[in-house]
Order: structure tokens, then sequence, then C-alpha cells
């Protein structure tokens, strides 16, 4: 199998699986091993990725929302809405203190969720 093809391949099953489980955005901005995965994520590309975890270590290095990307300008609002779905923000040392909205560790898009109440009232309900 030519490498090209093989390579080509990979990219696509790296694709895949992270647009199926979603990253962690602070994680992958804390560890390099992890940054990677941005580059995957659909709509954002090495670039954009780059430039992300640049804004992100500028803002002292944690995202508390998924908002926030858009709120601290870290990504434009069509990079946001294409793939802000995909970033999930986790319950992580450096945001103990911090109250983190039950729906931004989900592949929910924040549109739904915010438009929509009802998905905010079961996480509530299920967190209980």
């Amino acid at each position: 199998l030519p490498k090209t093809i093989l390579l080509r391949e990979y990219e696509r099953v790296i694709c895949r699986a992270v647009a199926d489980v979603g990253v962690d955005i602070n994680l992958s901005c804390k560890y390099d091993h992890i940054h990677g995965l941005l580059t995957f994520v659909p709509g954002l590309g090495p670039r954009k990725a780059a430039s992300l975890k640049q804004g992100i270590d500028r803002v002292g290095g944690v995202v508390v929302t998924r908002r926030d990307l858009l709120g601290k300008r870290l990504v434009g609002p069509f990079v946001y809405n294409n793939a802000v779905a995909f970033l999930r923000i986790r319950d992580i040392d450096s945001l103990r203190n911090q109250l983190l909205h039950p729906l931004d560790d989900t592949r929910l898009h924040p549109h739904v969720y915010h438009r929509n109440n009802w998905a905010t009232k079961i996480a509530i309900d299920a967190l209980e």
C-alpha cells in the first residue's frame, strides 16, 4: 500500500473519531501531545487550531464556557458555529471553582441548548 494512501486513510479515521467523540479544549491546549487533535476538529484545521491554542494561552490557558470562545474573540463567528459542537469543556483541576455548564461537555451545539431551555432542564434533572 503506498504511503500517501495510508496516511490519507489515517487522517480520515482520526477526523471521524474526533467528530464522533469531540476534543477537550482545555486539555488539548495544556498538553502538547493532545494539541494535535485540535487540527482534526471539523471547522478548524492546522492554522486555526494553532491560533486557537495561542489565543487560549494568551487569556490564561483555560476556557470556562464554549461561549467564551466567541466572547473572548478566540475564534470568529463562522469558525465558532462550525467547530463548537466538537469542542468539549470538562471539569479539570483548574476549573474546580468555576460553575460549568453541564452541556458544554456534550456534542450538542450551544445554540440548541441556549435556544431550547428544555435541554438545560433535562441536564439539571439528571444531575439531581
